[in-house]
């Protein structure tokens, strides 16, 4: 491919490493592009720079409008990537967080019934000779029944050269596909037959060319584009313009491939455990569980297709699991809490830490109540009546709120869920699990300090001692941002932005997802003063963290010093204030500023926005706490209105005025 023309200030670093990456065996096509955008990306916003720090990072991979996840995730790679082969020459560069390159939620395949097969193929053989594509009537049916029929992927089909397609022997040569792996697919003899004739046909027009489904002009393949277009045309000349269930994709053709396979399979009453290794390999996962995905979507797609008897399926399932082996327990509890929930979830340790107490606490209850030793819990314990026992037993003997129940009882289901992926046998323990319900708590009051409390709080550290100096501009900058504590924690001097005109601050919040607050100018001249005294320039590094432990920068502080400190202002500033409350923690310093914000106008969706917040339901706790605050206030005033109205109003004595207000008597 033609590569870009580099005219930043990376442009030699990009070079360099391409170079490596292409020296290792990785064409790198698609990054190449990437790192062309990101070139230009920099001579048009950051012409100075030459340190790929923060600030760039993240402005870059903001998401666009008109981008997809997919898209954004590989750029968030590419330049990772990048910043990594920086590092490893030397060179100082800002790595951006694992988890921002984590995969979203899963898509839902559609698997495709026999009546939009059919529409589909008949919507593609509808197709006509066009003046610009003279061959597209040959291309699109065959295309398409390659993906259907044999499982590819839609890229293994476009890119595939008439050189590696063997119609004498009826198999096609998959080069370089995912994971830069080649394979051998075997194509059934129906099909060979269709591919033979558009062969002949299509040399015939495009006798130079080298790919087997050429473009219009002849020159190179088609695009991803033009393979969703043809798509969704062949739907629209079939009629079809509804679905039932996920809306679908050209990549659904692979997944119904091996969805039916596995189905004829279980017709036949073949062996699925000693069938899925082949399957495995004709389509070219990398992983065997990569295949076993697919049986998990056999009974819903029996369900609606009615082609399989549910009785047969469950029996073969059942053989086929009785061929599993029987995993160790607690090896599934370990990688669920140190590899799952790390690696897959990207949480942080506090929420680890979370799901491990939940499976301790269920343990124990087991241990307890139902005489089952620790070291023997297996899956055959987590029935529903234990885990309904284990959320009452909570309630009852460990005194928890409904919100802790509710949480140890989420911590059990994702546990069971994860059991059901690595262990197909537990899918019916999660399917039980799952049908336990537990009413949500109302949504708790939101403590909080008023702007007049608040400036008592904030005047309690004395400034003139250097551990009050740094305490203060630390809850100056807490409330001014609205961070978590362990947000605050982990700040080092790379995430601070202190410019005149735009002050912010980089936080890494929870589920490790990184967002820019704005701080206000008196906050970022206190961020600079600090920083002179507690990081001197000649000292300073850009990975130091800003508040730290007596052992040095590299040394953060514990959430317990902060709590301690909180605790010890909330009290002195108490004896000022007495409408202070008696408990005053961090985490009160961001319900204030959000309810500061929030009374002063500002939009709820902006303030869920600032905050980080993933869903804006977990923001309107701040509306709902506002309008407690109403309603207390309204019924203040309404017990002083009661005071100036007269207890009676009439005299119930009077009968012409009873008769009147009936009416049964006409005034006069």
């Amino acid at each position: 491919m033609t590569r870009p023309s580099l005219k930043s200030r990376f442009g030699e670093q990009i070079r360099a490493f391409v170079g490596y990456k292409n020296s290792l065996g990785f064409p790198y096509d698609e990054s190449i592009r990437i790192l062309g955008r990101f070139d230009d990306f920099c001579v048009e916003r950051f012409p100075e720079k030459d340190c790929l720090d923060c600030e760039l990072a993240l402005a870059w991979l903001e998401k666009r409008d008109t981008e997809n996840t997919a898209g954004h995730r590989n750029r968030i790679m590419v330049i990772r990537e990048f910043a990594k082969y920086l590092r490893a020459v030397g060179t100082e560069a800002y790595m951006i967080p694992i988890s921002m390159t984590s995969k979203g939620p899963g898509y839902v395949p559609h698997i495709f019934n026999e009546a939009e097969i059919k529409a589909f193929f008949h919507g593609a053989d509808s197709f006509r000779p066009h003046g610009k594509a003279p061959a597209r009537h040959l291309v699109i049916p065959v295309f398409y029944r390659l993906l259907y029929c044999c499982g590819l992927r839609p890229a293994e089909a476009r890119l595939l050269k008439k050189e590696n397609v063997d119609l004498v022997r009826g198999s096609v040569y998959v080069v370089e596909s995912k994971g830069h792996k080649d394979r051998v697919v075997a194509v059934a003899d129906d099909l060979l037959q269709i591919m033979r004739s558009y062969s002949t046909l299509i040399s015939e027009i495009y006798p130079d060319s080298d790919y087997f489904f050429p473009r219009y002009d002849g020159d190179g393949p088609h695009t991803k584009r033009w393979t969703e277009e043809m798509f969704w045309r062949c739907f629209s000349m079939a009629g079809i313009t509804a679905f039932e269930g996920p809306k679908p994709r050209v990549y659904d053709f692979r997944h119904t491939f091996a969805t039916e396979c596995i189905c004829r399979w279980m017709r036949e009453g073949r062996d699925i455990d000693a069938m899925l290794p082949f399957l495995s390999a004709y389509m070219g996962h990398a992983r065997y569980e990569d295949t076993l995905y697919y049986v998990h979507m056999v009974p819903d797609f029996y369900e609606r297709v009615g082609t399989v008897d549910r009785t047969a399926w469950e029996n073969c399932f059942r053989r086929c699991m009785m061929k599993v082996k029987d995993a160790q327990f607690f090896t599934v509890v370990s990688s669920f809490l140190n590899v799952y929930l790390v690696k897959n979830r990207s949480c942080s340790s506090n929420t680890v830490k979370s799901y491990e107490d939940a499976l301790n606490l269920l343990f124990t209850f087991l241990e307890g109540t139902k005489d089952i030793p620790r070291q023997r819990v297996n899956w055959s314990h987590f029935t529903r009546q234990n885990i309904q026992e284990f959320v009452d037993w909570l309630e009852k003997v460990r005194n928890c709120s409904r919100q802790t129940q509710l949480q140890r009882l989420a911590a059990i289901r994702s546990f069971v869920r994860y059991g059901g992926i690595v262990d197909l046998r537990v899918i019916a323990i999660q399917a039980d699990v799952e049908r336990i319900r537990y009413r949500k708590p109302p949504p708790a009051l939101v403590g909080y300090l008023t702007k007049e409390e608040l400036s008592i709080f904030l005047a309690q550290p004395n400034c003139k001692k250097r551990t009050g100096f740094r305490n203060m501009v630390f809850l100056v900058l807490m409330y001014d941002t609205a961070a978590r504590c362990q947000e605050m924690l982990d700040l080092r001097i790379q995430d601070l932005v202190l410019h005149r005109t735009s002050p912010c601050v980089y936080f890494t919040g929870k589920g490790n997802k990184t967002r820019v607050v704005p701080i206000l100018p008196k906050t970022a001249e206190h961020l600079r003063s600090y920083l002179k005294k507690f990081h001197p320039a000649e000292n300073r590094k850009r990975d130091d963290y800003v508040f730290y432990a007596y052992g040095g920068p590299q040394r953060p502080m514990s959430p317990d010093t902060v709590a301690a400190f909180v605790k010890k202002y909330g009290e002195s500033a108490r004896h000022v204030c007495t409408s202070i409350p008696e408990r005053v923690h961090p985490h009160m310093l961001r319900h204030t500023r959000a309810m500061h914000l929030y009374q002063d106008g500002v939009p709820l969706a902006m303030v869920s926005e600032f905050l980080g917040h993933a869903q804006i339901e977990t923001t309107k706790i701040y509306a709902h706490a506002d309008t407690e605050m109403k309603r207390k206030a309204i019924q203040q005033a309404a017990n002083k209105l009661n005071d100036t109205i007269p207890d009676v109003l009439w005299n119930t004595d009077d009968e012409e005025m009873m008769l009147k207000l009936r009416g049964k008597q006409q005034y006069k």
